[in-house]
């Protein structure tokens, strides 16, 4: 039995308060720890916020140089953690026109270094690039702060590259003051149709000016093929989504070579007079804005032989959609004693099964005189045809398959079977969707052939191919050989497109003290 006054006791309570003591000093220990790790992490967070708003400052005194506003201009960075360093061969931007030509040649515009002013912290980096200002983290993803010189609107991309002039790594830390100078400003690198030929098909003005054929000045606007503007970067997935917000372009991630493609299409525009397609062969429509933009669609056809049991059409195939105008002559069909003895019919039709709600529209004339009518006529003796696909033929929307001459047989239509296997059984689904349409028609009522071509070729766009059928079978009556024909259309500019660009180099020089 232990007495209760004994020394034993006296011995527990001193191993009690020396445990005590250990946990008092183990505490105030980690304690240390925990707020010299929680200083740091402040610390580096506030040089980090001090960072970003020194360099957003800084972009926007580098653009007045840049861009000419201003000679010189400087920017003193907050004191604290982190360092600063010039890095004069960061980043690369290249811009591509391919297939610019028939033979898909490729043509070189622009290929330099950007070069970079960059903030570290740990594993975080504050870089001005490009005109802009962007943040890497630890994980290798970057974050747009300040957008770059990079401006798209209304299918027009203007591109004032700011690019470092520095030839060496300059480097500093603490509170430094950077310096930023100009060098050569707005060089004129595209449209620049005076600039000197490099004898290649790269970089120069005009395009492969040793090939015949492709001398293509630089200038505006851009026509065939596609524009692709690549970034090389470590910021690359902030390009990425700024590319992506400004532009419904192609945009393709690199992240083996830390690159950003972003591709826009250019857009072909009005395509003029033209040699009528070959049977089977098609005209391709580019960019085609999507409001009613046929200017003017005109088509000389040339007889082969007379135009007796004539089926001809000009359709446009999008799997989905479609559309085809068909032209039809009674017999003989052909000039007698002046005239031309024989009626023709036209017929538009437009489907669409992109939606829920199928779409088919059907409109025809089956009594249409060349004698006497403006927009559809024969001039005899030569037979030759013309018709003005926005002229004022009345155009009654009803099922084309009844029309006298035509029926029976499908295959005097490219879209024959969908046309003979469809009746119009309620109004038109299409025609409130522009602004300027006249609202829905039921069976029997009508509307002029010009507004149809225009609406439905708008409904179709920005881009798709009117092909030539003549048939059916081997009964050809058209010679395409000989016709002609014209359009013309406004230009679409939705925001994966490209009409006008306009590139400039401006270089400016940044020094640390």
């Amino acid at each position: 039995m232990i007495d209760p006054g004994s020394g034993e006791r006296a011995q527990s309570e001193a191993l009690g308060t020396v445990l005590l003591l250990g946990l008092i000093v183990s505490g105030v220990a980690i304690l240390g720890v925990v707020g010299t790790t929680a200083l740091n992490d402040t610390q580096k967070q506030v040089g980090t916020e001090r960072a970003i708003n020194s360099m957003t400052l800084f972009d926007s005194r580098a653009a007045l140089v840049g861009l000419g506003d201003a000679d010189t201009q400087s920017v003193t960075f907050g004191t604290g953690a982190g360092s600063y360093e010039v890095r004069p061969d960061a980043g690369r931007i290249t811009v591509t026109h391919y297939n610019y030509s028939k033979e898909k040649r490729t043509e070189t515009m622009y290929n330099e270094s950007l070069g970079a002013l960059v903030f570290m912290s740990g594993e975080t980096e504050i870089a001005y690039q490009g005109g802009g200002v962007w943040r890497r983290g630890a994980n290798g993803g970057s974050l747009l702060l300040s957008p770059p010189e990079f401006h798209y609107r209304s299918a027009t991309l203007a591109l004032p590259i700011v690019r470092l002039a520095n030839t060496d790594i300059d480097a500093a830390s603490g509170g430094p003051r950077a310096v930023v100078r100009p060098g050569e400003r707005a060089r004129n690198v595209f449209p620049n149709s005076s600039g000197t030929p490099d004898g290649s098909s790269e970089i120069g003005a005009p395009y492969d000016p040793n090939a015949a054929g492709n001398e293509l000045p630089y200038d505006n606007p851009i026509r065939n093929g596609t524009v692709r503007i690549t970034v090389e970067s470590r910021y690359y997935l902030g390009w990425a989504r700024y590319f992506n917000q400004r532009t419904d372009g192609d945009i393709e991630i690199y992240k083996n070579n830390q690159s950003v493609q972003l591709t826009l299409e250019t857009v072909g525009g009005s395509v003029g007079d033209f040699a009528m397609p070959l049977d089977g062969n098609s005209l391709s429509v580019q960019g085609i804005a999507s409001t009613h933009p046929v200017t003017d669609f005109e088509l000389t056809l040339n007889p082969d032989g007379h135009y007796g049991n004539m089926h001809w059409s000009l359709y446009a195939d999008e799997g989905d959609e479609g559309f085809e105008a068909h032209f039809q002559s009674s017999n003989p069909g052909k000039c007698k004693s002046g005239s031309f003895d024989g009626e023709l019919r036209l017929s538009v039709y437009y489907f669409n099964d992109t939606g829920s709600d199928y779409i088919h529209e059907e409109w025809r004339n089956e009594t249409i005189d060349p004698n006497t009518n403006a927009d559809v006529s024969v001039s005899c003796p030569s037979g030759e045809l013309t018709v003005d696909l926005l002229g004022d033929v009345t155009m009654t929307y009803d099922d084309i398959e009844a029309m006298p001459g035509v029926s029976g047989s499908s295959n005097k239509w490219y879209f024959g079977s969908q046309i003979t296997s469809e009746s119009i059984t309620g109004p038109t689904k299409t025609l409130d969707v522009h602004g300027v349409d006249p609202g829905q028609r039921d069976v029997g009522e009508t509307a002029k052939l010009g507004f149809l071509v225009t609406h439905y070729m708008g409904l179709l766009g920005p881009q798709y191919d009117l092909t030539v059928t003549d048939g059916p079978g081997g009964s050809s009556r058209v010679d395409e050989s000989t016709s002609t024909g014209t359009l013309s259309f406004g230009s679409t500019t939705s925001a994966e497109y490209l009409t006008y660009l306009h590139i400039t180099e401006n270089e400016i020089d940044i020094e640390l003290d």
